[in-house]
């Protein structure tokens, strides 16, 4: 034949084929002249916290990646390298995988031969097991002929899935690992802290919302080390190292700043020195910003709140003073504060616990002095609870000292301060309303 022609010729072949597989693998609502495929059901039917491992074999032979799940429940990368995953993106992936859509094609693809489709091999699978071990695996082949949904198959039935799964899926391995260096900062319960290894042991706790410093001084933290704070709990590594630590390295900044984290059941150890941090667990040096970590640097003038208390007035609704034998409780209720067990109080008594709560929530740590080792001659206690409960509000202490200077500070805490005018007479005055509680 000549050559001319037997261009022309197999030029005509392929283009053909090409305009052939275009129409075969348009969906049945393609072919309806309907743009938009209509979703069918979810695609892996597993609870969300049965998923122990997912294994993605990345398209055109680029590899494995393999993520397994913990018991505390942190996702690990352990392909192509090991470290600790990214928990936002693992949430997206898990979500994604669960509910995704998939969508119809034409009947007659539902059986035609696995090659055709791209599925054998597939140029792209899933697999994801379950706590019981049990296998499910998703395979993808080729494109649709709108080039944004690919062939899949699962448990034997044939369908497309959409853009949002494959760009999922086609993510690169690096991009999985977390750059987060305190995993789980939100649900910490306290820190400690060194500047070195033989350095002084400072602790900070975390009560509700709020952090407080408690060794070698106690109290509120500013907003300014709070924020120090929470800057440092949010820190990110600049960049992802691929190579493992020496056990150079590890002596080396180990020398530096550590940090020891307090979950709920645990704790690990943070080690910090000169713009570089290893986290237990993390086989890796990560480089991060030294400002992220000035929160250790804080002078202690500017560490602690002039605030005494982070109660606001309008979250206490229970109250007890402890005078000698006399134990009174006070409620707060839409008419206002009431001894509680009596009937009706005095007119006065409202007012009275409206004014000792601002008081109390206003104090400040002006002129601070140690605390007396006597027992305090009084006590009072503050709660958000329906019961005054020391663990969901405050105790205040008040001892005399001389004549007629009161001095109070909370029963936690080793300073304290003036008691203000008019202060002690108050809880005299409110000692003597409503019935003891019981002991």
């Amino acid at each position: 034949m000549n050559p001319r022609r037997l261009f022309f010729f197999v030029l005509l072949l392929a283009l053909s084929a090409w305009g052939l597989k275009g129409v075969l693998l348009k969906s049945d609502a393609q072919l309806n002249g309907n743009t938009e495929s209509i979703p069918q059901d979810s695609l892996f039917a597993i609870p969300s916290d049965s998923v122990a491992q997912i294994a993605i074999h990345l398209p055109f032979q680029r590899g494995l990646l393999q993520l397994s799940k913990e018991p505390d429940g942190r996702w690990l990368l352990t392909e192509p390298i090991q470290d600790l995953a990214d928990s936002s993106s693992m949430r997206v992936l898990s979500d994604t995988l669960l509910k995704a859509r998939t969508y119809p094609i034409r009947k007659e693809w539902e059986n035609r031969p696995l090659k055709e489709m791209g599925l054998e091999p597939p140029q792209m699978s899933v697999d994801v097991f379950d706590v019981h071990g049990n296998k499910h695996s998703l395979l993808m082949g080729a494109m649709d002929s709108t080039g944004e949904r690919r062939i899949a198959s699962y448990n034997g039935k044939r369908f497309l899935v959409g853009p949002a799964l494959l760009g999922l899926l086609s993510r690169p391995p690096m991009s999985w690992r977390s750059s987060l260096l305190f995993f789980g900062a939100s649900a910490l319960r306290k820190l400690e802290f060194q500047a070195s290894p033989e350095g002084e042991r400072r602790t900070f706790e975390k009560r509700g919302p709020l952090w407080y410093s408690q060794h070698p001084v106690s109290g509120l933290l500013s907003n300014q080390a709070a924020g120090a704070l929470t800057r440092m709990l949010g820190s990110r590594a600049l960049e992802f190292p691929e190579d493992y630590i020496t056990e150079e390295q590890v002596n080396w900044i180990q020398e530096g700043q550590r940090w020891t984290l307090h979950h709920a059941n645990q704790k690990s150890m943070l080690y910090y020195r000169g713009g570089l941090v290893l986290v237990e667990g993390r086989a890796y040096l990560f480089p991060v910003a030294a400002k992220d970590f000035m929160f250790a640097f804080l002078k202690e003038s500017i560490l602690l709140s002039q605030r005494m208390t982070a109660l606001s007035p309008e979250e206490v609704i229970s109250a007890e003073i402890r005078l000698g034998a006399k134990r009174p409780q006070f409620r707060r209720r839409s008419s206002g504060w009431s001894p509680v067990g009596a009937k009706e109080g005095a007119p006065n008594v409202n007012l009275q616990l409206e004014r000792l709560v601002e008081e109390v929530c206003s104090l400040e740590r002006l002129n601070a002095m140690p605390r007396p080792e006597s027992t305090p001659i009084a006590s009072l206690v503050l709660s958000k609870s329906q019961t005054p409960l020391v663990r969901s509000g405050l105790q205040l202490d008040l001892w005399l000292i001389s004549g007629e200077q009161w001095i109070l500070g909370m029963a936690d805490e080793d300073q304290v301060v003036p008691a203000p005018q008019g202060f002690p007479k108050l809880i005299q005055e409110l000692a003597l309303q409503g019935k003891d509680s019981p002991r």
